[in-house]
């Protein structure tokens, strides 16, 4: 197999040079611009910590007075903490920037990074949906059912989520996967949108059929605990902004001690704004196959060594005089041999399959991808057509060793066969 390595090509972002003082000069500003930004509602840790205890306070009071009813508090919770994500959900998609729309094409972001920034406030989110799946669960009519099914259908998603930012290769991409059109895809977040509202309705009517006699206390400890859940989960989105502010910080230590050329630093900065392009999107698992690849050259080597070795002991023990002990000799060789030639050929092909599957994966994105950008897949064609080579070197590679060894063992054979008269051995499979 070649031993050439060709990187993925890497396209630097913009045409004008930039020095160190005007990247570090960026960088402060887009790390004012978060600060700013966690800053301009008000909301802080201590304010958000204080906020939490005056209603804990105002709650445990409400409770040890005894006047409400645990069933009634929960529906309601359930049917406020909902219907007032709906509305903050719907508030966010509605309205829009005064400024004009700025398409920025060929840019993706990396799903499993983007929600990894949001992983805690995925899996908050899930244990308020465990909560409110349970609350639905207690409900023994089968008139809720359609908020059983939607509640568990909220988990589910949390679950995929959750993956995604944890695995880097989930899920899988078919490679004949089709792009859904722009048109389908607003449809279905109008859908999606009518569909929350529809469970908010029928959330207010399990509240209105199993929780008739409601009281002003009820009320008002439901009140507190989605307010106390409002909190929490606002306490858990001011950790996204953090996230993206430490990582500017690190970008701007690493330019501010020389760690990273400029380049490169430019480059991630501009991913945590608008994404990365086509071949930056797909570099990590061009470089897997690489590793996978470089991972099986030694073992391959060694399996063909192996092989040649192989061969050389069957094509001594031809020629050899029909003696019990040099024959007893050259045989134990053979079998030694032909058990390490056995055990690299299984590594080989488990490597290869590895090899060839990780191709899979990069070509099954990159097809998804240039449905999404053809312009920039310009770039990549060269790089696949590199790997295809490699993935076709491999075939040959080990189909050579293949004959070699399937060669050496029927010229065993057939030696076998004509000396067994001679030989104090059963059956000549004990060396094959």
């Amino acid at each position: 197999m070649s031993e050439t390595v060709n990187a993925v090509p890497t396209n630097t972002l913009g045409t004008d040079s930039i020095t160190r003082e005007q990247l570090l000069e960026a960088l402060d500003t887009e790390i004012e611009n978060v600060t700013a930004i966690q800053s301009a509602t008000g909301w802080n840790h201590w304010v958000i910590l204080g906020a939490l205890a005056a209603l804990l306070w105002l709650g445990i009071d409400t409770w040890e007075n005894g006047h409400f009813i645990l069933h009634n508090v929960l529906l309601l919770t359930m049917a406020i903490t909902i219907f007032w994500r709906q509305l903050k959900m719907s508030a966010a998609l509605f309205d829009s920037s005064p400024l004009p729309a700025s398409k920025i094409s060929n840019r993706f972001w990396s799903l499993s990074g983007l929600l990894g920034s949001t992983r805690t406030h995925i899996l908050f989110t899930l244990v308020i949906n465990v909560f409110f799946l349970s609350i639905v669960w207690m409900l023994k009519s089968p008139w809720v059912l359609v908020l059983k099914i939607y509640f568990i259908y909220e988990v589910l998603t949390d679950i995929i989520a959750l993956g995604i930012s944890l695995w880097d290769d989930f899920p899988e991409i078919s490679t004949d996967h089709k792009p859904l059109p722009e048109s389908f895809l607003r449809c279905i977040v109008l859908f999606t949108i009518a569909l929350k509202y529809i469970m908010c309705l029928l959330i207010w009517g399990v509240v209105w059929f199993y929780a008739p006699d409601l009281t002003t206390h009820d009320l008002r400890l439901a009140l507190l605990t989605s307010a106390l859940l409002f909190l929490m989960s606002l306490a858990v989105e001011t950790r996204i902004p953090t996230n993206y502010l430490q990582a500017y910080r690190a970008i701007r230590q690493n330019v501010a001690f020389g760690r990273i050329p400029l380049t490169e630093a430019k480059m991630q900065a501009d991913m945590l704004l608008i994404g990365g392009n086509l071949d930056q999107t797909l570099q990590p698992h061009y470089q897997k196959f690489m590793a996978k690849i470089e991972k099986m050259r030694p073992a391959y080597y060694e399996e063909h060594q192996l092989s040649v070795e192989l061969s050389k002991s069957i094509d001594e023990l031809v020629c050899l005089p029909i003696d019990h002990a040099s024959i007893q000799a050259a045989v134990i060789k053979i079998k030694a041999i032909q058990k390490k030639v056995t055990e690299k050929t299984n590594r080989v092909q488990l490597l290869s399959n590895e090899a060839r599957k990780q191709f899979y994966k990069f070509k099954a994105r990159y097809d998804y991808l240039k449905t999404k950008s053809p312009e920039s897949c310009e770039t990549l064609c060269n790089l696949m057509d590199q790997m295809n080579h490699k993935i076709k070197e491999i075939t040959v590679s080990i189909q050579e060793t293949s004959e070699l060894a399937k060669t050496a063992n029927t010229t065993l054979n057939k030696w076998l066969s004509e000396n067994k008269p001679h030989l104090q051995i059963s059956e000549p499979s004990e060396l094959t």
